[in-house]
């Protein structure tokens, strides 16, 4: 008999659903899953399972008090609090960071057994597509350009003006959106560069989603962009400005570079690789493991 996972985002549609969406697709071989949100935790008993797995540490989403077989994941620097985590790991038997950045900034200050295990992104629907060269470089942008407590960490605005005061390019959006994930697809493959000019980010799926469809980044250094090999890292707008020029003058090496960070994907975030990680975390927490 396969053993019982209860996983448990927060909402539907958003990232921790497709997160737990993608393990479920991937390990059901394995295991048998059972999806609650964390609306219906409020309202409904969670049933009995072997594990459950929260994929966000976050006291908001309410860690269940069976602590013998929770765990969690941790993202990286966005909102992310000491005090708050450490609150998180008293109610979990383990847990995973989701960028290596997180895990080597915590991993000597945590208490229970930490691990890194990643997003993943489905490789064989977030792809390119053959599209014949345009006449201007499109250059892309998705999230939610204002926090909940008011103020930007993504600088949208800054976005909006560098990009928009360059000819020959088009700085196409997709904002405050949610839908179902294949939705974004179509976007990204429309897309000539992605741009992130944050100054943080919990993991920054659009840019590995944006370069599995082959879709070169210029970034700063935030989320996993440290681990996309490829990437194009920059500090101000006057590097920005100059990336997304040399891109518009360059756009065989462009489509060049979009090629080589999709191969980085495929070897380090696509599901084939990411889910023996998780194999592992689940195998090794389970109830009754010692």
């Amino acid at each position: 008999m396969k053993k019982h996972i209860v996983v448990i985002p927060d909402k539907r549609n958003w990232a921790w659903d497709n997160h737990c969406d993608g393990i479920i697709a991937n390990l059901s071989d394995v295991y048998d899953f059972t999806k609650m949100y964390l609306n219906d935790t409020k309202t409904e008993p969670l049933p009995e399972a072997d594990l459950y797995y929260w994929p966000s540490y976050n006291m908001k989403y309410g860690l269940t008090s069976r602590k013998d077989r929770t765990v969690c994941s941790i993202a990286g620097f966005h909102g992310a609090n000491m005090d708050d985590i450490h609150a998180a790991l008293k109610k979990v038997r383990a847990a995973a960071c989701y960028s290596k950045k997180m895990y080597e900034h915590i991993r000597n200050d945590v208490d229970v057994p930490l691990m890194y295990a990643p997003h993943a992104v489905d490789v064989s629907k977030f792809k390119p597509v053959r599209k014949p060269e345009g006449e201007f470089l499109i250059v892309g942008w998705t999230g939610q350009p204002v926090k909940k407590r008011g103020f930007s960490d993504k600088r949208f605005d800054v976005i909006q003006r560098v990009v928009g005061s360059i000819p020959g390019v088009v700085l196409s959006t997709r904002v405050n959106q949610r839908g179902p994930y294949a939705e974004v697809i179509p976007f990204y493959q429309g897309l000539d560069v992605y741009v992130c000019y944050s100054t943080e980010e919990g993991f920054g799926m659009p840019l590995m989603e944006a370069s599995a469809c082959g879709v070169p980044i210029i970034t700063t250094r935030v989320g996993c962009a440290e681990e996309i090999d490829g990437a194009t890292f920059v500090v101000s707008e006057s590097d920005l400005k100059r990336e997304v020029e040399w891109c518009r003058d360059n756009r065989k090496m462009t489509r060049q570079i979009g090629r080589h960070v999709r191969g980085s994907i495929m070897d380090t975030f696509s599901w084939d690789v990411v889910k023996h990680t998780y194999e592992h975390f689940f195998e090794a927490n389970m109830k009754g493991a010692a």
